[in-house]
């Protein structure tokens, strides 16, 4: 049987993905109006519609990680300018939800 990561077995959180975008379209948009941009430019900058720019700022829609790529590299910034914190405590839940607890103690107990 494969071994769990420490990581896993050892840190119960979870993330809250809605947060988690919310505040990557936040620093994306304050990047943009940094360097005066409209969302149009950065539309194709990033080589995306206008509309998936609005959706990307409002935390709506998700963004692909080669877009957070270009985004970094247009704006000579890195990834972590625009992820919250591990430990940031509106993005990292400390619990798991009671049925991804089961399955952990379940794991845990088969890896003894």
């Amino acid at each position: 049987m494969p071994q769990l990561s420490p990581y896993i077995v050892g840190v119960c959180a979870v993330i809250d993905d809605d947060r988690l975008y919310q505040t990557i379209g936040k620093r994306l948009r304050e990047l943009r109006s940094k360097h005066r941009l409209t969302q149009e430019a950065m539309a194709k900058i990033l080589r995306l519609e206008r509309t998936s720019i609005t959706n990307i700022e409002l935390g709506k829609q998700r963004v692909a990680v080669h877009v957070l790529y270009r985004c970094c590299e247009y704006f000579q910034v890195s990834l972590d300018r625009l992820f919250p914190s591990v430990k940031d405590p509106t993005i990292v839940k400390p619990e798991l939800p009671p049925d991804a607890a089961r399955a952990l103690e379940k794991a845990r107990a088969a890896n003894r």
